[in-house]
């Protein structure tokens, strides 16, 4: 037996991108709803930048975030600490026990009844309950504090060995999970090596938090990720890791569709669908001088269209 759910990633409200996020949220949320979700991960960035509650972005943000909570219940994972500040979506708690607001390293299962946290970083195996569904909640890794901690020269390499080390400590639950058949996924926020961009640059790199090899070491069905805003996926086996990508696009040059995922996910592997949300086209002219005056006059008509 399988859950659907949705993965909505960074959403990046504020007042600049706020007509078309919201646009492409709101059709996501409808779809996700109308295709029955059994519940909905918010994968980081769900904020641009630090912003005030009065702010219009904050009103539309929560109303929409209702709306899915209505519906089913939502899991809000904390994102890159410039864009999901510090305490940002914490108020999302007051929406009700639909909402859990993943600010901590920690295992959330879903019951009939809302939302069992661990008490610290995961249940152990022995007490993995029989739940609709397990989640492992690992937010954006601060390798600022690392830095500050051990040195900048061991920020990259000290954050890869501690998600590496924390995926393998959640492996026993996950497998216990799987035994119980109990669909397990991995939320997190950052940089898997060898990722492309939404402007199609590859991001390889030893500082990226994440390898595709040390997430499956969690032993999880499927692995749902923000931060990069183009959908890509790896797989093994059934099991999966996939951004959805930004729901809009927010900056020239930004290839491809945009949208969210739909997930099925079993307590032995993964299926999804890249679900396309309403998006501004960009369009790209490329100029190679004026050639004649007829050339000229044609480039000049078509500048005022």
């Amino acid at each position: 037996m399988s859950t659907r759910i949705a993965h909505f990633a960074d959403l990046h409200y504020c007042a600049k991108h706020l007509k078309w996020v919201d646009r492409a949220f709101g059709y996501a949320v409808d779809h996700a709803i109308q295709h029955g979700a059994q519940a909905a991960v918010l994968a980081g960035d769900s904020f641009d930048a630090a912003i005030n509650l009065h702010e219009p972005a904050v009103s539309a943000f929560f109303a929409r975030v209702k709306r899915l909570a209505d519906a089913m219940p939502v899991l809000v994972l904390q994102g890159t600490q410039s864009h999901d500040r510090p305490g940002a979506i914490t108020p999302l708690r007051a929406l009700g026990e639909r909402v859990t607001v993943a600010d901590s390293i920690h295992q959330a299962a879903l019951m009939r009844g809302g939302w069992m946290l661990s008490e610290g970083a995961g249940f152990a195996a022995a007490d993995v309950p029989s739940a609709i569904a397990l989640f492992s909640c690992l937010p954006s890794v601060n390798k600022a504090g690392i830095a500050a901690a051990l040195g900048p020269e061991y920020a990259a390499e000290k954050a890869g060995e501690y998600v590496l080390d924390l995926c393998r400590g959640w492996a026993p639950a996950n497998l216990r999970a799987r035994e119980l058949r109990v669909p397990s996924i991995l939320v997190s926020h950052g940089t898997v090596n060898g990722c492309v961009t939404e402007t199609a640059r590859a991001m390889v790199s030893p500082d990226h938090e994440f390898t595709a090899g040390a997430l499956f070491a969690a032993e999880v069905s499927a692995v749902m990720l923000g931060h990069i805003h183009a959908h890509q996926s790896w797989q093994d086996g059934r099991r999966q890791i996939a951004y959805p990508g930004s729901l809009t696009k927010m900056i020239y040059g930004h290839q491809g569709e945009t949208g969210y995922l739909l997930w099925d996910v079993g307590h032995d592997g993964a299926t999804f669908q890249h679900v396309p949300c309403p998006s501004r086209a960009m369009i790209e002219a490329e100029f190679v001088g004026a050639r004649s005056e007829e050339h000229t006059s044609e480039l000049q008509s078509l500048a005022y269209l």
